[in-house]
């Protein structure tokens, strides 16, 4: 049974919404059972959609963006992507984010569909894709504050082993590429 045909006994009485900054809202939920008794207030964050693309060029490596992420006050390596602008197609994103961040182009983008990055706190989605044939752009500029570390699959995997890569949502979009076959 999917969760949306379980027999849902809660619902949302109030909504509130406090703006933040450009990229995040903080929405307050007024949650009670089916007779009306108050659960408690929720809180959680409205931020854009993320689209995060895996992408291995025609030479059979793949580019991780190593950056600096100030939430966790530390450097992380992931998979290029960025933000979705408004109104803008996943698919776009994803190819858009891959040029501007690791200098590579592509027709198009396989996608892994949509993931929910975290249930409990986050109300956005993350849009995953695979591009298995990217070609380097022949002029690029890198963006000042990241850096591309290119590797092959192996060291990916490797990577992924030792937790030098445990970004969890670019961990999941790697599993279900890998289960679908496409890396």
């Amino acid at each position: 049974m999917r969760c949306s045909e379980a027999n849902i006994d809660q619902r949302i009485t109030s909504r509130v919404e406090s703006y933040i900054s450009p990229w995040v809202t903080l929405v307050e939920r007024k949650v009670v059972d089916s007779k009306g008794t108050f659960i408690g207030n929720f809180h959680g964050l409205a931020v854009a959609d993320y689209v995060s693309v895996i992408a291995i060029t025609t030479e059979g490596v793949l580019p991780l963006v190593h950056q600096f992420r100030p939430a966790i006050e530390r450097w992380t390596l992931e998979f290029p992507g960025g933000l979705l602008d408004e109104g803008e197609e996943p698919e776009h994103c994803a190819l858009r984010e891959l040029s501007e961040e690791a200098g590579l182009e592509a027709a198009q983008a396989i996608s892994l569909g949509e993931l929910l990055p975290d249930s409990g706190r986050l109300g956005n989605r993350l849009w995953g894709f695979v591009v298995p044939q990217a070609e380097k752009l022949a002029s690029w500029t890198p963006e000042p504050d990241l850096q591309i570390k290119w590797v092959s699959l192996t060291t990916l995997e490797d990577y992924i082993r030792d937790g030098t890569f445990n970004h969890a949502p670019h961990l999941a979009l790697f599993a279900v590429a890998r289960l679908r076959g496409l890396i």
